[in-house]
């Protein structure tokens, strides 16, 4: 308890060196989640469906589902998931997202809007974000449709009951939809728009929505609720998964398939997980310099002020000394002095990153809070903490007492 009493005595000793030292931990500890971020973000899209990338399969997509391909003449001619996935050869698994004709009504008329729905196993897998309210829940039973709902100029929010319009097949009819959650603004979400990039991988099943830039409401609901309706869903987008042994040519009819019913992509998931994984490492290549010269500047700067700061505190040592303490135990005044910078430097900086929003630096930047981040910044802790007591360690070993008292340092 004395040696940590000793070392806040010795922090506010040395106010300025303190200052500088606990800036530039704060801004390194920032800098490191806010690239070990930069990589998993781009992971974070990926691992609900990882499982399924790394299988046999197919990843489809549909400009619109019809019998006679993209070329369709009327909505009688549309198909959904029951109308295309009985032709393949047995899937396992299948993630599916799907487009509505659902337009909500105001006073009667019928305002714009996109709405899609998934299915059981894309809800199960992936939650978007939300800025109220919950995510669809599989298991529960309820009689009144449940949607989810974007940011809108319609005041519809939590709680509301809104009479939307479906555009059936083979009916119209009104029903009324419970809104249960609100989309964080420009969240990512899965199958509402076809993102290519040229590059081929687990992004393109992703597109932000921004009713900002958009000017029309997103509605998702469940495809389980709605077929319990009988409303009609038009097959969008879907991840197919087959069993291990599938072979390659099961594979390429049912793309053949696939492509019959108006889908004008499709990729085998080996290829597709292939493509996904090799921009990871671009990601992770990208960053990993940048990390490396934050843990290695932590290092050299912390050595460099604990060089200067332990000579001067060579007086120091001396008085404690004479005062009964042992010798090679004033190294661990460096420990706990270290140690208390660490944790100040790492709160404040978890404090910024949780206000990120009221930073206009950081507002622009996404910070994870994760496993991965958590151990980037124990890293760069440690690397502080090693660094820090490494010339103390050098110095108080160099020295001995009756040296110090023989030059007359104290």
């Amino acid at each position: 308890m004395m040696l940590i009493i000793t070392a806040i005595k010795e922090l506010k000793r040395h106010i300025i060196m303190n200052i500088i030292t606990f800036i530039e931990l704060t801004v390194s500890i920032i800098l490191v989640c806010i690239m070990v971020s930069a990589v998993m973000i781009r992971y974070k899209y990926y691992e609900p469906f990882a499982d399924m990338y790394s299988s046999s399969g197919i990843y489809c997509e549909f400009s619109q589902a019809s019998v006679n391909g993209s070329n369709y003449t009327s909505m009688e001619e549309l198909l959904g998931n029951d109308d295309i996935f009985p032709y393949l050869s047995s899937p396992e698994q299948i993630v599916s997202t799907n487009k509505v004709m659902a337009f909500p009504m105001i006073e009667n008329e019928n305002v714009p809007c996109y709405s899609y729905s998934y299915n059981d196993e894309l809800i199960n897998r992936y939650r978007p974000e939300l800025s109220s309210g919950n995510w669809f829940k599989i298991t529960k039973t309820d009689d009144m449709l449940n949607a989810v709902v974007s940011e809108n100029e319609y005041g519809w929010k939590v709680g509301d009951t809104i009479p939307v319009h479906f555009a059936c097949k083979g009916w119209d009819g009104i029903i009324e939809v419970k809104i249960i959650g609100e989309l964080e603004e420009n969240t990512k979400l899965p199958g509402i728009s076809h993102n290519h990039t040229g590059e081929n991988n687990s992004n393109m099943f992703f597109s932000s929505f921004d009713y900002d830039e958009e000017k029309v409401p997103l509605l998702l609901f469940s495809y389980s609720q709605l077929k319990s309706k009988d409303v009609f869903q038009s097959l969008n987008s879907a991840i197919i998964k087959y069993t291990k042994n599938t072979d390659t040519k099961t594979l390429a009819d049912d793309q053949k398939t696939i492509a019959s019913f108006g889908s004008p992509f499709s990729i085998k998931l080996s290829e597709l997980n292939e493509n996904s994984i090799e921009y990871f490492k671009i990601q992770v290549y990208n960053y990993l310099p940048i990390i490396i010269v934050v843990m290695v500047l932590t290092l050299v700067s912390s050595i460099s002020i604990t060089a200067i700061s332990a000579r001067r505190r060579l007086h120091d040592y001396g008085i404690y000394y004479v005062c009964g303490l042992k010798w090679k135990s004033c190294s661990f005044v460096n420990l706990y002095y270290s140690l208390i910078l660490g944790i100040l430097s790492l709160i404040i900086a978890l404090l910024l990153m949780r206000f990120t929003d009221s930073i206009p630096l950081l507002g622009q930047m996404t910070i994870l809070l994760n496993i991965w981040t958590i151990v980037a910044v124990i890293a760069v802790m440690i690397t502080f903490i090693v660094g820090s007591m490494i010339m103390p360690l050098i110095i108080i070993r160099n020295n001995t007492p009756k040296e110090i008292l023989t030059r007359g340092d104290i």
